[in-house]
């Protein structure tokens, strides 16, 4: 997929990526007690790698909400409303919590290698993400060509966000060796997938003097071509 960047948004992209590595190399230097702060390590609640996610998943939820102001497609709107969950979830872990409090009430026992908890953490993801991923559907299949690109491709890094985050999660609990390799990989990968997203969606923005009814946002030198 060849994209005819702007300036900016290459810049954007690069600035990410090394902020990108400057976290995993100081999770490196955390785990070798070079570093003594655990807010290095990327698996720290409220860390600064996780502060640097929740920035670029507000950022990618306020980009996606002028696209929609902008463009009047519901498919924009759609995609706001699931990183705003996501923003939700990662600072306020609601789908632990949720999923904690539905191991208790339906009473979950553990099965397929995985926990009680483990089992209620997927129902609240694949509860939230099916009412979600409903509303982008629908979108998509009454939208035109723009919003089914947008869509496809950002729907592509999203199974590849879910992939580090529930793949490699679960992993660490199926498989009894290589836990801090799974951790990394899963957050590290998250961290570079992310950057992706904002960069992806930052690329699709409006261009000087869109208007609200304008509608071909094609001829923007930053969209796919």
């Amino acid at each position: 997929m060849r994209l005819q960047l702007e300036t900016e948004t290459s810049r954007l992209l690069f600035i990410l990526l090394l902020t990108d590595l400057a976290f995993l190399f100081l999770h490196v230097l955390g785990k070798t007690n070079i570093l003594t702060s655990a807010m290095f390590e990327l698996e720290t609640n409220g860390g600064y790698a996780e502060i640097f996610q929740y920035i670029k998943e507000f950022w990618i939820a306020g980009l996606l909400t002028v696209l929609f102001a902008a463009r009047r497609k519901g498919c924009y709107l759609a995609w706001t409303c699931l990183f705003a969950y996501l923003l939700a979830d990662d600072s306020l872990q609601i789908h632990e919590r949720v999923g904690e409090y539905l191991t208790q009430a339906l009473a979950l026992e553990p099965a397929f290698n995985l926990r009680a908890v483990d089992l209620g953490e997927l129902l609240v993801i694949a509860s939230a993400g099916g009412l979600l991923f409903l509303a982008i559907g629908s979108t998509y299949f009454s939208g035109d060509k723009e919003v089914r690109r947008f869509t496809n491709r950002l729907f592509v890094l999203i199974l590849l966000f879910a992939g580090c985050g529930v793949l490699f999660d679960m992993t660490a609990f199926m498989i009894t060796w290589g836990h801090p390799l799974w951790d990394f990989m899963q957050n590290g990968g998250e961290l570079v997938i992310m950057s992706l997203m904002l960069w992806y969606v930052f690329a699709q923005r409006p261009g000087p003097g869109e208007s609200p009814a304008a509608q071909h946002p094609d001829q923007h030198t930053t969209q796919p071509p």
